[in-house]
């Protein structure tokens, strides 16, 4: 019969149109739309007396289930990585402007004290009243407590024997009027602090001296402060201020 012909040649026509539709449609809806013509054309088209097998319906109808999800997948797949492309780039713009923010941040210490790791106390005078005036040296302490301390010259003698200290939680400062053990004013110059605990034990690491910042480097991928010749990370800034009789 003609139409038995017609009904046999339009199955594997159909089969062959569906799985050549998901390259050609650009969505799941594409491909849904096309399925749906071949179906209902091949059922129209089909011998009345040898209808079309239920098993080979089912077939088709799951081949389609899978590759409509597999387009699905597809272009879920697609806007994850567009998506991951956008963050990307944001992370991107946002770390350069995190990185200009910190650099201009740092620019703006350069000619203010601040306080980095050391147990150095720089000594000058104060050019209206003669006056020693000493750099500031912190001590870092968990809890309260007492220590001891003693200033020593750059040939690492005693100056001057500063006594017991107290201690509070966090930071102490150091306090020395710039006088030695005969209370005659010290030469200007650079001194150092050493300080010990209740158990003799030097605490070298706890201690911040305070310094101008005299210039700010950019190493790559690094910001440096230069403080008293020496270079310091930012984070190991503990205290900012103005320079003495600013």
């Amino acid at each position: 019969m003609a139409i038995a012909g017609v009904g046999a040649s339009s199955s594997p026509s159909a089969s062959t149109s569906a799985d050549s539709g998901p390259s050609a449609a650009s969505s799941a809806g594409q491909l849904q739309s096309t399925f749906l013509q071949l179906l209902l054309k091949q059922m129209q088209n089909q011998d009345p007396f040898s209808p079309m097998d239920n098993t080979q319906f089912v077939q088709q109808l799951a081949t389609f289930a899978n590759l409509e999800q597999l387009q699905g997948l597809n272009d879920r797949m697609q806007q994850s990585l567009g998506l991951a492309d956008t963050l990307g780039q944001l992370t991107g713009t946002m770390n350069d402007n995190m990185a200009q923010t910190l650099n201009a941040a740092m620019m703006n210490l350069v000619g203010k004290r601040v306080a980095v790791p050391g147990n150095a106390m720089q000594v000058s005078v104060d050019p209206k009243t003669q006056e020693p005036v000493v750099g500031r040296v912190l001590v870092r302490s968990p809890s309260p407590g007492t220590v001891t301390a003693v200033v020593r010259d750059d040939q690492g003698k005693i100056v001057k024997d500063l006594g017991e200290i107290t201690l509070t939680a966090g930071f102490t400062p150091i306090r020395w009027d710039g006088r030695d053990k005969d209370n005659v004013a010290v030469p200007p110059g650079r001194y150092t602090v050493q300080v010990t605990d209740s158990q003799q034990k030097d605490m070298g690491s706890a201690l911040f001296s305070s310094g101008i910042v005299e210039a700010v480097q950019f190493d790559t991928g690094f910001t440096r402060l230069v403080v008293g010749g020496k270079t310091f990370l930012p984070n190991q800034v503990v205290e900012v201020g103005l320079p003495d009789g600013a």
